[in-house]
């Protein structure tokens, strides 16, 4: 043993996974005490995961263009990395474990792969799956999501893929299904799972067609969540929201209680929170058939509807609740739900005009980024609308009223050039009644987006556009393609109004 061996503890860990189900299995590993790891402190990480919002941009794209979805599960994959450690690392299992290896009592085990539970081992993998990604597959990552990737074909896209960590979901035509065997060959796996599996949280399902119709629940969840005695303790009240708060990837109708749950602190914990989130539950046991649907859409006529709401000190302590939902539609008004956020302001809001401005301003940053990436998927241009049920932000953007609350004017500035550029198509004034992202700052139910969701179309009616010039409108979206090949802008302002 060198001088000042970093010596780690390790211990096997036996589990039964999938209980009670017909794909119950047992599952041995051997984990690092990584946390007595001497150079943890010093560890520099560049792991990325797969965002939640991808899973969805995936289910849909297949949707869209009729491709086959499929998912596949590496085994073991730290192990399986293409480098060894850079540093020296030695580990002695616990007495019972020892006679595994066959390690005497003055015997170490020095690690030369990443496994599990060292701090930097995930790094190791994440290298190794971008080298297989770019060189064996082909594949290129999104700007939105370094861990989803796509592969042009001859004509249109092949393939879009998504990686977290070790579970892969696909899809992609007959070609890349070939193609993507190359992942079997280079990495031990489980056998492939096709149009029904469960990824990341979520149970992604297939629908016999024609149409063939996608749906992604977490039925599972809701028949585990219980309601909750009134006198119960703080700490098994956070055990039971953090397991109810997974809901919140495929129920946007949840997703305003589930954060004003997270809001509780000990300190703030009273009876009127246990009796929101067992109102929440309620919900959700007596709507569980309630799914995100993905069915075919009109490829030409596809474009992006973004409904921004606020709820002005709302919260217990006075914060502000934003929200909006992001839309991809066809000109049917089908629509995909592609990405939503309810969550409490954190900058100071004055005014119920500063809480719209905040959420209007969040809806778009979402939206854009999911814009370019569509755009790089379907070679298209995708024009963006942007909905609010505040008559005074709709003025403001798109009349160049002025605000008098001076912290505001960032914010607007940037979405009245949005504006003026096209790279906001149009905005819209609603009614509140008719704002499904009014679900979102508010735990109440929300008959717009309840019906929004269980129809499958967005009919909520608009109260007032803006007619803009089309022959301008036509020239910005030639001048945002090129800018979006040439990672430049090119082309004068014109507001077009």
């Amino acid at each position: 043993m060198p001088p000042n061996a970093n010596v780690l503890g390790g211990r096997m860990v036996k589990v039964i996974k999938r209980v009670n189900t017909a794909d119950v299995s047992a599952k041995a590993l051997f984990v690092a005490q990584g946390n007595t790891d001497k150079a943890k402190t010093f560890v520099v990480h560049n792991l990325s995961a797969l965002r939640k919002s991808s899973t969805k941009i995936l289910v849909s794209t297949r949707a869209v263009l009729g491709f086959r979805v499929f998912s596949q599960d590496v085994n073991q994959e730290y192990l399986q990395s293409k480098d060894k450690l850079s540093r020296e690392i030695f580990l002695r299992p616990r007495a019972r474990d020892a006679r595994y290896f066959g390690v005497r009592d003055e015997e170490v085990l020095e690690v030369l792969l990443p496994l599990y539970g060292l701090p930097n081992a995930g790094d190791y993998w994440d290298v190794t799956v971008l080298d297989h990604m770019e060189n064996d597959l082909g594949k290129e990552p999104l700007v939105g999501d370094p861990r989803l990737f796509v592969k042009d074909g001859a004509n249109a896209l092949q393939d879009l893929l998504g990686g977290c960590v070790d579970d892969f979901l696909m899809g992609g035509d007959t070609h890349v299904q070939i193609l993507t065997e190359k992942t079997l060959q280079r990495f031990e796996s489980k056998p492939r799972v096709w149009d029904n599996m469960d990824f990341i949280g979520v149970s992604i399902k297939t629908a016999p067609g024609p149409p063939r119709v996608l749906s992604i629940d977490q039925t599972g969840y809701i028949e585990a969540a219980r309601k909750l005695p009134l006198r119960i303790s703080y700490d098994k009240f956070v055990s039971v929201r953090a397991a109810f708060a997974w809901l919140s990837h495929s129920r946007p109708d949840l997703r305003c209680a589930i954060n004003r749950a997270a809001q509780v602190t000990t300190s703030t914990f009273r009876e009127e929170h246990v009796k929101e989130l067992n109102k929440a539950i309620k919900h959700a046991n007596a709507t569980k058939t309630l799914s995100l649907k993905y069915s075919p859409l009109e490829k030409e006529t596809l474009h992006l509807r973004v409904y921004a709401d606020a709820s002005f000190a709302s919260n217990d302590d006075l914060s502000s609740q934003l929200g909006y939902i992001v839309l991809l539609c066809d000109g049917h008004s089908r629509f995909h739900v592609m990405k939503y956020s309810s969550r409490k302001s954190r900058r100071f809001v004055k005014s119920i005009m500063a809480g719209e401005v905040y959420a209007f301003a969040d809806a778009f940053d979402a939206a854009v980024i999911i814009k370019h990436d569509l755009e790089r998927i379907y070679d298209q241009h995708l024009p963006l609308v942007m909905l609010t049920d505040s008559k005074q932000m709709f003025y403001v953007i798109t009349c160049a009223s002025h605000t008098t609350e001076k912290r505001l004017m960032i914010d607007v500035a940037a979405a009245r050039e949005a504006y003026k550029r096209y790279e906001i198509s149009n905005v819209g004034l609603v009614r509140s009644e008719h704002n499904p992202a009014d679900g979102l700052t508010k735990p109440q139910i929300c008959a717009a987006l309840d019906a929004t969701l269980r129809m499958g179309t967005d009919v909520n009616p608009v109260e007032q556009w803006v007619t803009r010039n089309e022959t301008m409108a036509a020239s910005a979206t030639e001048t945002m393609k090129t800018a979006v090949r040439t990672d430049g802008r090119s082309g004068e302002e014109d507001p077009g109004v």
